[in-house]
């Protein structure tokens, strides 16, 4: 192998966990609430979050085999299944990366709940790229607790306001 083709396949992966990272941040900021619902889920509920993604990907996977039989139309259509997986996993990498980011706290994330995102997309980004570890219990981990996260939040329910307390000094 020459130097060349380890550079090309160095920098191939560098860029393909740069595009992961920015598109945790695209779904990130475009389903805002979905995320901050998913965290709650993941913060709140983890091992919960790993079952649920495990029954979520055994789902997906049975309903792609299913279509599979169907011939050419089960196979575009399964294809498209695949593709519908992508936001959600998405959506479920960057609830883990923002995971991760918020345990790595920086006095420059006031406000700026995307910062604990990207610095946790580049963590896991790099733990996914370790030999054996990264690629075959890291990255399955981070996705599969994801997108359970994910799919635990559009059953959980929102946390219920506070009741307002009254005013010292208010009449009765």
């Amino acid at each position: 192998m020459y130097t060349g083709n380890v550079w090309g396949i160095a920098l191939l992966i560098a860029g393909f966990l740069a595009a992961l990272t920015g598109f945790q941040l695209l779904v990130a900021a475009v389903f805002a609430r979905r995320a901050e619902a998913a965290l709650r889920s993941l913060r709140e509920r983890p091992a919960l979050s790993g079952v649920l993604g495990v029954a979520a990907l055994i789902a997906v996977v049975v309903v792609i085999a299913v279509l599979q039989q169907f011939g050419g139309p089960g196979k575009f259509l399964g294809g498209l299944v695949v593709t519908a997986m992508a936001f959600p996993l998405a959506g479920g990498l960057a609830t883990v990366s923002r995971f991760v980011g918020e345990r790595m706290p920086s006095p420059a994330d006031a406000g700026r709940p995307w910062r604990a995102t990207l610095r946790g997309g580049v963590t896991c980004g790099l733990a996914f790229v370790v030999p054996v570890v990264g690629w075959f219990l890291v990255l399955p981990a981070a996705a599969v607790m994801g997108l359970g996260t994910v799919a635990l939040s559009f059953v959980a329910r929102a946390p219920s306001p506070a009741p307002a307390a009254p005013e010292a000094g208010a009449a009765a």
